[in-house]
């Protein structure tokens, strides 16, 4: 292993949430418009992401919608969605300097494993959905819900990391930011904004930001929007 967030003392992870993080969709709310209901599944993820109704209660109601779709229609919106701009140059940046990544996600294996894969991510924690015959049942697993901060731990340690830093935009990831040595909100809900210690609207100034703490030339971040939280 080497590069600055990997050497000596200073051996970084940077976990991220997947939906409005790292993709730029609220995953479950585009395969709802295969199924006719999109206004009503957009509006539970709005009302979970705002901490205005539990995760495991909207992610339940959101499925329940969404119950008897063929696991392909999934395949055909995971096709059609995109990496959020600076993801992959970031991502493609922290492996070159040595640090771990990691996707600690409300969303699904199914999908978290595919983004993984392609973006060379090595710790995955997501849910499970339930399938019949191909179909979605409205069952799941839920394995991650208000413990993200479980799972961040659980990769430090794994990873061997001294220092973890999450990246969320929503609700679900307030523990997960609390538990990290760095939490960083993204484009996030006002409830997230409020305890992150960095608040970003471009996920390439966390790379900047990663720069001025491990970088000893202290270069000052020029042309960003990062808000530092006292």
């Amino acid at each position: 292993m080497s590069g600055k967030l990997w050497k000596g003392n200073d051996k970084v992870i940077v976990a991220f949430d997947m939906d409005k993080t790292l993709i730029d969709c609220e995953f479950l709310d585009e395969v709802a418009r295969v199924q006719g209901c999109h206004n009503e599944v957009a509006e539970l993820t709005e009302q979970a992401m705002c901490g205005e109704i539990t995760f495991e209660e909207a992610l339940g109601k959101r499925l329940n919608f969404l119950k008897g779709l063929h696991i392909n229609n999934l395949d055909k919106v995971f096709k059609e969605s995109h990496i959020t701009d600076g993801a992959e140059e970031l991502i493609e940046s922290l492996h070159e300097d040595g640090a771990k990544t990691a996707i600690i996600t409300g969303g699904f294996d199914v999908i978290a494993q595919r983004h993984a894969k392609h973006l060379g991510i090595s710790y995955i924690a997501a849910n499970k959905l339930e399938l019949q015959n191909g179909m979605l049942t409205g069952r799941f697993d839920l394995r991650v819900d208000g413990n993200k901060d479980y799972w961040l731990s659980k990769f430090k340690k794994e990873s061997g990391a001294t220092m973890a830093v999450a990246v969320g935009d929503g609700a679900n990831d307030i523990s997960m930011i609390h538990e990290a040595d760095l939490g960083i909100a993204f484009c996030a809900k006002e409830c997230l904004r409020g305890i992150a210690d960095v608040n970003v609207d471009n996920l390439l100034e966390i790379r900047d930001i990663l720069d001025d703490l491990f970088d000893n030339s202290q270069r000052t971040c020029v042309n960003t929007t990062i808000e530092l939280i006292s």
